[in-house]
């Protein structure tokens, strides 16, 4: 799953350099993850959850240890 999901970030990508919108800055984040989930049928936004868990369990594991 993870190259395909590569391939819709590579074409996402490209997707809106085509239509300037790489150029727009914070609009940049939002449209590329919508384009991924519509080009990945929604499948882009399991591993995007599951990333944004993995990210705060390290967090908290991180304050955790730091304050020992």
């Amino acid at each position: 799953m993870g190259e395909q999901i590569q391939q819709y970030v590579n074409q996402a990508v490209l997707e809106s350099e085509q239509n300037g919108i790489n150029k727009s800055g914070n609009d940049a984040t939002p449209w590329l993850l919508n384009r991924i989930a519509e080009l990945s049928g929604g499948n882009s936004l399991t591993s995007n959850i599951a990333l944004l868990k993995n990210t705060a369990l390290v967090g908290q594991l991180n304050l955790q240890i730091n304050s020992q």
